[in-house]
């Protein structure tokens, strides 16, 4: 218990409690002073306090020595990435370089080798067609050599585009088999094509299609023996919107393990590396890609001794599975279950002519990227789906305008007076856990916020794009990914 201390101060006046001594105790007079107990209290929360101050102290210059770490590493790997960047593109430049270059000798040797064959310089003996076949052989393997080093350099560039349309596939396999099939017979292999009932027309790019059969023949041709046959199937598949071109050999087959790899890019098998002719790697994880740039998928079901038979899928003219297959194909590439994506409507005046809308839309075929989606409607209509927000569609106008001023320039018929555009809305969509796309923010209005027609013709495209400072900075606001075009 405190002790009670008499004390009286000398301007304190209070009621009288007793006499100690010769002074006199009052109420005011009373102090209550701590005991040691106190003392030692208020000692040890002094000195947890100076120690936790010591502590907050150290952390601090931790924390600061920390930063001045960080922002030393964060300069060095910006110089260690733009030092990367700069090779990337140096290797790129070169490869395209080197590539072009190639081309033109090859060109050289295959037409006067050609010339040799028909006759046009003397009669030729039987055994020089086949000498010359074989050397016709080898310059179209190096044309895909070159090929794949051009398509690898732009897929790792972002730069490889597909213009996906209506298409009729037996039209993309007759233009492609008899190449091949004259390939194969100078090795002694047969090439046969077999029907399988009416095929539907396809939505694709044609020419990445025939890149894609090309490199999967090529793989076969070259893992087959003499004297045996590729089978080259088209089946259609009503349920699953798709048609699947299958490439069947009878070479030794690939095992299990090498399966699951093999579609990566310089990965080999084991009886690729004992040929006599071997490759970099690169056919089949070009195929790969370039069936996906497709919206479809590819795949290989082999045995050792049995053969392989490689399959690769096309979407048919069904439209909810084409804009299914988009979404996938832009989740795949972008790495991000949330996607941000912008829906135009592109119209044609009635009087249009048919050449006038062809060009138009082929100028449109050829300024969308991978990830955007042209799709023609049933009524005439375009739907044109662009990976990006309002910035980046508005991007994507000012590039139209100027490549139409180009064309015209040129003097190509592009009249962009006979089409009328409006931006329905830009979705942001999520998957959920049953791999589901929901609708996670939806944005119809926000032209209308910049005082901007929703009807967006295209000679007033220029002037839209004046106010793209604002619009950015709403797009940067209303994108979570940030994605600008």
């Amino acid at each position: 218990m405190p002790r009670l201390v008499p004390y009286q101060h000398p301007n304190q006046q209070g009621s009288s409690l007793g006499h100690i001594g010769a002074r006199t105790v009052t109420e005011t007079s009373i102090q209550v002073l701590p005991n040691e107990d106190d003392n030692v209290d208020r000692v040890q929360q002094a000195l947890q306090s100076r120690r936790q101050s010591v502590e907050i102290n150290h952390l601090v210059r931790e924390i600061e020595q920390s930063n001045r770490q960080l922002e030393k590493q964060k300069a060095d790997l910006l110089a260690k990435n733009e030092r990367l960047a700069t090779l990337c593109e140096s290797s790129r430049v070169f490869v395209n370089h080197v590539s072009h270059e190639f081309r033109t000798p090859l060109c050289v040797i295959k037409q006067y080798s050609n010339m040799f064959a028909l006759g046009l310089f003397g009669e030729v003996a039987e055994e020089h067609k086949r000498i010359l076949a074989i050397i016709e052989d080898r310059v179209d393997g190096l044309n895909n050599l070159v090929d794949d080093m051009l398509d690898i350099s732009r897929l790792e560039a972002g730069l490889l585009s597909a213009q996906r349309k209506r298409c009729s596939l037996d039209e993309v396999l007759s233009r492609e088999i008899p190449g091949l099939a004259a390939r194969a017979k100078v090795r002694d292999v047969l090439i046969h094509e077999v029907a399988t009932g009416d095929i539907p027309d396809v939505f694709c790019d044609p020419e990445k299609v025939g890149r894609t059969l090309t490199n999967l023949v090529t793989n076969a041709i070259k893992h087959s023996p003499k004297d045996s046959a590729i089978a080259i199937t088209a089946t259609s598949d009503p349920k699953a919107n798709e048609v699947t071109v299958s490439i069947a050999d009878q070479g030794p087959g690939i095992s299990v393990e090498e399966q699951k790899r093999i579609f990566e890019h310089f990965e080999q098998t084991t009886t690729t590396k004992v040929l006599a002719e071997k490759g970099f790697g690169l056919g089949l994880g070009i195929a790969k890609q370039l069936a996906e740039l497709n919206l479809g998928k590819i795949q290989v079901v082999s045995e050792i001794d049995k053969g392989a038979t490689f399959e690769f899928t096309l979407p048919t003219m069904q439209h909810e599975s084409i804009v299914s297959r988009h979404r996938e194909y832009v989740c795949n590439q972008t790495k991000t279950e949330i996607l941000v994506l912008t829906e135009i409507e592109v119209s044609f005046r009635s009087e249009t002519p048919s050449k006038s809308r062809a060009n138009i839309e082929n100028l449109l075929q050829f300024l969308i990227r991978s990830k955007d989606l042209l799709l023609p409607e049933n009524n005439g209509k375009l739907r044109l789906t662009l990976a990006t927000n309002r910035s980046g569609a508005y991007r994507f106008f000012d590039r139209l305008n100027k490549e139409a001023e180009a064309c015209g320039q040129n003097g190509h018929e592009l009249d962009l007076d006979a089409m009328e555009w409006q931006i329905n809305e830009t979705k942001t969509l999520t998957r959920d856990n049953f791999g589901e796309w929901k609708v996670d923010r939806l944005v119809t209005d926000s032209v209308a916020r910049f005082g901007l027609p929703k009807e967006l013709k295209a000679p007033k495209l220029a002037k839209i794009t004046r106010r793209l400072p604002a619009i950015q900075q709403f797009a940067a606001a209303e994108s979570p990914t940030g994605v600008m075009r």
